[in-house]
């Protein structure tokens, strides 16, 4: 009895792996087409028969025989794997004009200058003034951290972003998202397969923000959270380390593992600990979780943080592009926050 209950355990082990390892290597062909579409269709659909074959779905069991049908498999997705780990991120590439460049720093003391600071002026989606600037700022005149969630309509999946406040007005947000190509719009799917790098961008909150509350029409929540003023000087410069790391290292954007979620776990585990939830995977959550963590002050209802952080109907209609405006554009969208928060 034991002997067909391993025999079977082994049976269904192995055609759970054959039909895994079917799927992983369909999508990753379908994603990247390396024959083209027509060749590619073709051996995704003889892997298919091959793997239907292995696991006894097949009109006669096998197509060759047994062993040479998994020695084929075995062998295709060696292959697969070996093409598809092989394939390297890299920052030259045709890059759509939003993240055409990658921040850079340079540090002496405690000013910092970023290079390539974002600084578009957009009208809408296509009409846009590409400016990208240096900044200054000193890390002693840090005092503010806000966790900034942009909802596009999956509710519990969000992109997230972050923006440091300084005493002297000044702002900077940091968006980690995927870098596309010109004419390449974000998939899920293409996430797990190395489709896309991993983009930095820093820059304006009246670039980063409002393209999002006033040009796409996404929801922005804006919750600033309690840290000390080390831990947002050290976080500020794990930050800008990742772009610059980046801008000479470049890596590849997961959907899963290596996201704009994720990484900020990561910075943030880096000053200090902090266990695993699954709210730093299902990133429309993360109000609840910093809110159990009491980084939001909570005086105040998950309900009311949530109106005060909805920043779109403080900025309906805000249309002032000029440089004064982007002091005014910071203001609005925390119109309402407790007095310690602004």
């Amino acid at each position: 009895m034991k002997r067909k209950f391993f025999y079977w355990l082994i049976q269904v082990t192995c055609g759970v792996f054959v039909v895994a390892s079917n799927i992983w290597l369909s999508l990753a062909l379908w994603v990247h087409k390396p024959l083209g579409n027509i060749m590619t269709s073709l051996i995704i659909i003889s892997w298919c028969l091959l793997t239907c074959s292995l696991i006894g779905f097949y009109i006669k069991r096998v197509i060759f025989s047994r062993k040479t049908d998994i020695f084929i498999y075995t062998s295709c997705l060696s292959i697969g794997l070996l093409w598809f780990f092989s394939m390297e991120a890299k920052n030259d590439r045709n890059w759509d004009l939003e993240v055409a460049k990658v921040m850079t720093y340079q540090q002496d003391g405690n000013t910092i200058r970023l290079d390539n600071v974002r600084n578009f002026h957009w009208r809408n989606l296509r009409d846009y003034d590409v400016i990208w600037e240096s900044r200054y700022y000193d890390l002693d005149k840090i005092e503010s951290f806000d966790l900034i969630l942009s909802d596009w309509g999956l509710k519990k999946i969000v992109h997230t972003m972050v923006s440091f406040g300084f005493s002297n007005g000044k702002r900077i947000s940091f968006s980690i998202e995927i870098r596309k190509e010109e004419n390449e719009r974000f998939s899920a799917i293409g996430g797990f397969f190395r489709q896309f790098e991993l983009g930095f961008v820093a820059g304006d909150e009246l670039d980063l923000l409002y393209t999002r509350t006033n040009i796409r029409g996404e929801d922005v929540y804006i919750y600033p959270v309690k840290l000390s003023k080390k831990a947002m000087q050290e976080l500020f410069l794990l930050y800008i380390e990742k772009g610059q790391k980046l801008s000479e290292n470049p890596s590849w954007y997961n959907t899963l593992m290596s996201n704009c979620t994720t990484l900020i776990f990561d910075m943030m585990a880096k000053i200090e600990a902090i266990p695993l939830d699954y709210r730093g995977v299902m990133s429309g959550l993360l109000p609840e979780y910093l809110y159990d963590k009491e980084v939001l002050d909570n005086k105040y209802s998950l309900s009311q943080w949530r109106d005060m952080a909805h920043a779109n109907p403080k900025v309906v209609g805000f249309t002032n592009l000029s440089e004064e405006a982007n002091a005014t554009y910071s203001q609005l969208i925390r119109k309402g926050f407790p007095s310690s928060s602004q």
